[in-house]
């Protein structure tokens, strides 16, 4: 079979070994036979295009500022982002105001030798890419710091995915605290979103915001933020062996690891990962919730957690049960009084000693005691998933 010959850029300190770009390819459409040379401090570029013609670029020199890449970009190029400090809101369309669509390109962030991700955009980066075509665009290896804006604003993005980034929420909490990844809903909506591998951390008012159809989450790390995941609406929420520690702020702010949602919608599925919430010493008022998973009053669909460590309450606020089974609660003996609020279904521990040699290596807690007059409580195990018909053990560890 054939493939696509596309150019690419690759760096070489010493001639001999080289690195390539994680943003290739350059183009994304058929490029051949390229060359370039250097004539006073200016790139020039020809190659064969798409049509086999001779084609010509030329670059005086890269960029001091994202937003001048955007303004020199095309659709479908890739905007290659060098490590240093960018401190700018920039802005591919316009979100907010007056709405412009902007251009399909990418935002692709140079690492080190490990991987992580080198340039710090000290500000905003705003998309409106408003179409109904599918966008599939990237924005990798990048560090968000927050200053007054959400880090990186969304509107009406149909394909994006957002890999290896972190967001920094430069520790503000209620002080004026922002948004990591913020969707708004716009006339085309936000469809199918990722967010991998990714970090949200210190001082975030929310981690990820906002309306999006068919959001996943997966292998991220968000904590010591105020909440975790909010999702106001759209269809469904995926979150994937993610873990998320919040810390509540006040009595009469909520804090929660997910909430879903404020509009009917769907299904959420959670798998794996841990939830953590530390209500550092405050008590809500009544109808606020300091809470690792909240289900709101007008989400429909069916939805499920499993997998999961839950370190905090459980809150169900539709008549649908929330299906809860298997998780880790904190004790083999399932949620604590009062960790579930609502309807909601959880698993025992099935007996198994492979499955008790499991939770040991992963908790320390051990098996201690079978109640006296404890009764068969038939469900999944909450490490295999397999049927048990109890009794329920009590586990602990020594400290």
């Amino acid at each position: 079979a054939s493939t696509v010959q596309k150019l690419g850029f690759a760096y070489s300190k010493d001639g001999i070994n080289w690195t390539k770009s994680a943003g290739n390819p350059v183009f994304d459409t058929r490029v051949a036979e390229p060359a370039v040379i250097n004539d006073s401090g200016t790139w020039h570029l020809w190659y064969l295009d798409p049509a086999s013609k001779i084609s010509y670029r030329s670059s005086s020199a890269p960029f001091t500022m994202i937003q001048d890449a955007i303004n020199a970009a095309a659709d479908d190029d890739t905007v290659n982002i060098a490590a240093g400090t960018y401190a700018e809101h920039a802005k591919n369309g316009v979100v907010t105001g007056t709405k412009t669509p902007g251009k399909q390109i990418n935002f692709i962030g140079e690492t080190d030798e490990s991987g992580q991700p080198l340039p710090v955009i000290l500000g905003s980066l705003e998309i409106n890419l408003s179409s109904s075509l599918e966008d599939n665009v990237s924005i990798s290896n990048i560090n968000f710091k927050v200053t007054d804006a959400a880090t990186l604003h969304l509107y009406s993005v149909n394909g994006i995915t957002i890999d290896n980034c972190s967001f920094d929420g430069s520790a503000l909490f209620l002080n004026n605290g922002k948004v990591g990844v913020q969707f708004t809903s716009g006339s085309d909506g936000n469809t199918n979103a990722v967010i991998q591998n990714s970090v949200f951390k210190d001082g975030l008012y929310v981690g990820i915001q906002g309306y999006v159809n068919d959001l996943t989450v997966t292998g991220s790390d968000l904590y010591n933020i105020k909440s975790g995941i909010n999702f106001q609406g759209g269809s469904t929420l995926e979150v994937n062996d993610t873990d998320i520690s919040v810390i509540a702020q006040g009595i009469t702010n909520d804090t929660y690891a997910v909430r879903f949602t404020s509009s009917a919608t769907n299904q959420m599925t959670v798998n794996g990962g841990s939830f953590t919430v530390d209500r550092n010493g405050l008590t809500p008022n009544d109808g606020i919730y300091h809470s690792a998973i909240v289900v709101r009053g007008v989400a429909e669909g069916s939805h499920k957690v499993s997998g999961a460590s839950i370190n905090g309450e459980v809150v169900n606020l539709i008549t649908t049960p929330l299906d809860a089974s298997p998780n880790w609660w904190g004790s083999m003996d399932g949620p604590a009084a009062g960790q579930i609020v609502g309807e909601a279904t959880y698993s025992p521990w099935c007996g198994d000693a492979a499955c008790e040699t499991k939770i040991k290596e992963e908790t320390k807690a051990t098996s201690r005691n079978l109640p006296l007059a404890g009764q068969p409580d038939p469900g999944p195990c909450i490490a295999c998933g397999q049927q048990a018909e109890g009794p329920r053990w009590i586990f602990a560890r020594a400290y």
